[in-house]
């Protein structure tokens, strides 16, 4: 079974994101155009399906005070489309 989207699990990942069993948080990853990205996003996914589902956060990195947002954001985001 997979996790309930509700408003308040959502706002729980975009205030105070932590790695779990259903969730990953990866750098921004190209996923229109490279291969390597595109394997790292689907063993993230194949991860949480083994677990009975969950997110995928793209776009925030590890720093000294946690998950933050990554430097690297691409100018537009239609490669996610």
């Amino acid at each position: 079974m997979f996790p309930r989207v509700t408003p308040e699990r959502l706002a729980d990942l975009l205030v105070d994101p932590r790695e779990d069993l259903d969730l990953e948080v990866k750098n921004w990853l190209d996923l229109k155009d490279d291969k390597h990205d595109k394997a790292i996003f689907a063993k993230s996914a194949l991860a949480l399906a083994n677990h009975g589902g969950g997110f995928v956060v793209l776009g925030l990195e590890e720093s000294g005070e946690g998950l933050v947002e990554a430097a690297n954001r691409p100018a537009t985001l239609e490669r996610y489309d």
